[in-house]
């Protein structure tokens, strides 16, 4: 990874859910809120502009997206099978195998699988212990 691609996902990654905890409000005020901070970190009108682009985005898988937007996309989409979310969206009834190939690339859906088997597993374990 460059370091200018590197630097813009960093930024990206901290700030694309600025904005609000409901993804309305990120799409709608997380772009402006991210322009003012950029701005005073000294950042170019073409980063700002790049960054806010995603912010608006973020949760829709896009069909031609940048390579920054699909780290982002990964990052969010994984952290679902994290052992802090995972309970979240699992009561919800999210449809695993959906999340799972909606991503763009095979060794991501290879590191899903791995992970939601992992949470399976710790699932039938605190079943079988309670």
């Amino acid at each position: 990874m460059s370091k200018e691609l590197e630097e813009f996902v960093v930024a990206l990654i901290v700030l694309h859910d600025i904005g609000g905890s409901i993804i309305e409000e990120q799409y709608k005020r997380g772009p402006e809120i991210a322009t003012i901070l950029l701005r005073q970190l000294g950042y170019s009108k073409k980063f700002i502009k790049g960054i806010c682009e995603i912010i608006r985005t973020h949760h829709k898988r896009l069909e031609n997206a940048s390579e920054a937007f699909k780290i982002l996309y990964y990052a969010d989409q994984l952290a679902k099978f994290s052992v802090a979310e995972f309970p979240y969206y699992e009561a919800r009834k999210v449809d695993w195998d959906k999340v799972i190939n909606l991503m763009y690339h095979e060794h991501s859906k290879t590191l899903a699988k791995k992970l939601l088997e992992d949470r399976s597993l710790l699932k039938s374990v605190d079943l079988s212990i309670k």
